[in-house]
């Protein structure tokens, strides 16, 4: 949005508002015939032009500090240089991210190197435990203030920095250990806001030292009349981060703007900027997949948008995908020529595809014709066609395993028969069905950002549990030899069941204990000792 003209002599640098000197001083960042905007260091405020001339008068004296909060500098992305850096100790906590463990040793040897990021990691890792402590919260503001341009990128300090007056959408960190764990970006309709390039910001963070552990990254409003990504899809494009486990373009709702009014372009160059990436969201009423596509370790791939023409999915059909497991196309007209028909059924496409969302089809029932004697269908634990259960009566008779219906009204798309296929034996399994009921569990919680259910059980002792959703990680100090033990099985059933988990971040104290290391089956004290 185009600044108003500061040239002519009527138009002061800085001004201050004589009938609200409470304001401070302030700066002019819109004008038009019948009001000006002006941005002040708390808020934005607009004023009729008759007022303006009664009591907007020029500020004498502002301060070095007010200058640069009210006409920050254009920022430039670029890189910037970590004070110490010892490669060895970061490619533990790329093995091990979500332990803080890593973390804390690191920030023993940063220390040593006079680099304040070792003091941010000690505090922060501090404040997992303690999350409400005030010694340690003023302890940590004191060092992001102290040491704000070596932790933060301007161009997202100057965007963190806006007025945070009134709703709207903004940009979002979110700090796990001295680092960024999850990056949202976004901006409202204010003038100051829309003065900010959040494809600048993009290519700013992912080149920052502070987001080397990044693991979630979304863009969400943009504060305009019609959205576009396609920039800062290009910004994002042009880096590659080595644990970044999910991007979601397009995080906003109906009452943001209208999904028509929305474009994303080609995200095919997505699939090349992290090679970690389990979990690839956009939401855009343009969106096409040109040119090749391949991910080894994409498990979920979701796409909401207005129409999906063949031409547009032609790169996603060639796409070498082999881990991807849950395939959502939620459309008003998806539709398919014959040749992606027969490589979708056939199950060529993905081969670990286990959970299917096609919404909006046009031509279902040559759609339900195909998927009848599928090679696909045997293999899917779930699928969801968006159709009343009489239009699928035939499709469930053929294939009695199928889960059936609306993907939202399943939580979470683990099944009893996967779970029983991840116990290690028919003991573990008969030991977790017992205690898989929510009244025997102390604490439950579901951290979705990392595909977690989590628990806290009292048996002969007090366990700490957690157990992935998407893949065969989980942890418990129980000290049985076996993976997952019967509590991670109990969890995981639970989610199987449909509880109602209560959505909550896995605390931290938590996974430390139940990351210890475990002994070898065979060895350990009795498994089903409560």
């Amino acid at each position: 949005m185009a600044r108003a003209a500061r040239t002519k002599d009527d138009e002061p640098e800085f001004i201050i508002n004589a009938r609200e000197p409470g304001l401070g001083v302030g700066v002019l960042v819109k004008k038009d015939a019948e009001r000006r905007t002006y941005r002040f260091l708390k808020e934005e405020r607009s004023f009729k032009e008759a007022y303006c001339q009664l009591y907007i008068k020029p500020a004498m004296r502002v301060a070095p500090e007010i200058r640069a909060k009210l006409k920050p500098a254009k920022v430039i992305a670029g890189p910037v240089e970590p004070l110490a850096i010892n490669e060895e100790l970061e490619a533990q906590i790329c093995a091990k991210p979500d332990e803080p463990g890593p973390y804390l040793v690191y920030a023993d040897w940063l220390l040593q190197q006079q680099d304040p990021r070792g003091n941010l990691i000690t505090v922060q890792s501090q404040l997992a435990d303690a999350p409400r402590k005030k010694e340690l919260l003023d302890a940590e503001k004191k060092l992001l203030d102290a040491h704000r341009a070596y932790f933060v990128p301007p161009a997202l300090d100057a965007a963190l920095r806006l007025p945070k007056r009134g709703a709207g959408a903004r940009c979002e960190v979110t700090w796990n250990h001295g680092f960024f764990a999850h990056v949202r970006l976004a901006k409202n309709a204010t003038p100051s806001a829309q003065d900010i390039d959040l494809d600048v910001v993009a290519q700013s963070v992912l080149a920052h030292p502070s987001a080397k552990f990044l693991r979630s990254l979304a863009l969400g409003p943009l504060g305009t009349r019609e959205y576009s990504y396609v920039k800062i899809i290009a910004a994002i494009a042009r880096s590659k981060h080595p644990l970044l486990e999910e991007i979601h373009v397009g995080d906003f709702t109906a009452a943001d703007i209208e999904l028509t009014s929305t474009h994303a372009g080609n995200v095919a160059s997505l699939f090349r900027v992290a090679p970690a990436m389990r979990k690839l969201t956009v939401k855009a009423g343009m969106v096409r997949f040109d040119g090749k596509i391949a991910h080894a370790c994409l498990r979920e791939l979701s796409v909401k948008t207005v129409q999906l023409a063949p031409e547009h999915m032609s790169g996603l059909f060639d796409a070498k995908l082999p881990a991807l497991e849950t395939l959502s196309l939620v459309t008003e007209g998806l539709v398919f020529d014959d040749a992606q028909l027969i490589q979708l059924t056939r199950g060529y496409s993905w081969p670990s595809l286990r959970h299917l969302v096609l919404r909006g089809v046009r031509g279902t029932a040559k759609l339900l014709a195909a998927l009848h004697d599928s090679p696909l269908t045997a293999r899917l634990a779930s699928l969801d066609l968006g159709l009343e259960p009489a239009a699928m009566k035939k499709l469930v008779a053929r294939h009695p395993h199928l889960v059936l219906g609306p993907a939202e009204q399943r939580r979470f798309a683990i099944t009893d028969s996967q779970v029983v296929r991840r116990s290690p034996d028919e003991e573990s399994m008969a030991a977790a069905r017992k205690i898989a009921r929510a009244d025997k569990w102390l604490a439950l919680g579901y951290d979705p950002r990392r595909g977690r259910v989590w628990g806290e059980y009292e048996g002969r002792d007090h366990y700490y549990v957690y157990a992935q959703l998407r893949d065969r990680e989980a942890g418990c100090d129980c000290g049985s030899a076996k993976d997952p033990c019967k509590h991670a099985l109990a969890l995981l059933l639970l989610a199987a069941n449909q509880h109602d988990y209560p959505e909550a971040a896995v605390p931290e104290a938590l996974v430390r204990n139940a990351s210890r290391e475990r002994p070898k089956y065979g060895v350990a004290r009795d498994e089903y000792d409560w």
